[in-house]
């Protein structure tokens, strides 16, 4: 998240995965359903400056309160990666099997593929403000500390607190190896990680 904005919206980027099976996994800290319809996922940091890509939530789309969304790459590649997790919500890639994100060109109009060499996953709302950003490995974003990524790319990157965000992704991002990972749900704990949220009922909340 940026200087500019409040320090913790409603709908934060809580969890993601860059690598060959990727997702982004969205969490309302608020305390109402949110109305999704025009909000953006994009790896292209300003409005039409690059061939990054930019997708956007179909109408009816929402977000309960205290719960998850997960978009996905690819729906079935998603489900075969993180067996026993509950299914992506929107898919990216039409697979047939979840509603499928829709193209935002009129903020870019490449393709949303995250870079395993850095990138940056913006949110955007429907009134086209940044309202919150993750970085990592090197790629930059004004206000945001990128997180130092991981050398796997079956790894996950998820908020270590589901309603904090402090503008340090190194801080405010733990990693899971693919046997911890949480897409889908808001973790309790990670214990074998010595990690524990600790932010109240935040902490058990998730499908």
């Amino acid at each position: 998240l940026g200087l500019d904005f409040e320090p913790n919206p409603p709908v934060m980027i809580s969890e993601f995965n860059y690598g060959s099976d990727e997702f982004v996994e969205l969490y309302n800290q608020s305390g109402v359903a949110i109305d999704l319809e025009g909000f953006t996922i994009t790896d292209e940091e300003e409005v039409d400056i690059g061939g990054e890509g930019a997708v956007m939530f179909p109408a009816a789309a929402s977000i309960a309160s205290a719960d998850v969304v997960v978009v996905a790459s690819n729906a079935t590649d998603y489900a075969t990666a993180y067996t026993g997790a509950p299914a992506a919500d929107y898919e990216i890639t039409d697979s047939g099997t979840v509603p499928d994100m829709l193209p935002n060109a009129g903020w870019a109009t490449g393709s949303v593929t995250l870079s395993n060499g850095g990138d940056q996953i913006l949110l955007v709302d429907q009134f086209s403000t940044v309202i919150d950003v993750a970085t990592y490995e090197g790629d930059l974003y004004p206000g945001v500390t990128d997180h130092p990524g991981s050398s796997t790319n079956t790894d996950t990157f998820e908020r270590r607190q589901p309603a904090i965000d402090t503008n340090d992704c190194s801080v405010d991002f733990t990693t899971h190896a693919l046997v911890d990972a949480t897409p889908g749900e808001v973790w309790l704990s990670l214990g074998s990680l010595g990690d524990f949220c600790t932010d109240g009922s935040h902490c058990i909340s998730g499908f």
